[in-house]
């Protein structure tokens, strides 16, 4: 089963850089099939973007999203959810930790969301 495949290969990520580089991997795969309209465009640069992306997959409705099959939808926010997870256990034990986004300046000297 595919969710047994990516539970093994988010065990063995040691480190934030190493579960981006899966995430990314994934992500391009399903781009491949033309799968990932909504996500079209996003860089997968930090754990910060795997979150975002899986904060941005949990807000979509079917019907937003934009002819993809649900199912495929709902494999992509088990992956990045997965991910989630796999970036707060090495957070947690400081095998991993995050850096701070940066300020942005139009937030008024906020950190980005």
């Amino acid at each position: 089963m595919i969710l047994q495949v990516w539970l093994q290969e988010l065990r063995s990520a040691n480190s934030e850089a190493e579960v981006v580089a899966f995430a990314r991997s994934q992500l391009a795969h399903i781009g491949a099939s033309g799968g990932a309209k909504p996500l079209q465009g996003h860089t997968l640069a930090d754990g910060h973007d795997v979150r975002d992306i899986a904060m941005q997959l949990a807000r979509l409705r079917p019907a937003d999203g934009d002819g993809i099959d649900p199912a495929l939808m709902q494999q992509m926010l088990v992956l990045f959810s997965l991910a989630t997870d796999r970036l707060a256990q090495l957070d947690g034990y400081g095998a991993a930790k995050l850096t701070p986004r940066p300020l942005s300046p139009r937030s008024g000297g906020e950190q980005r969301p």
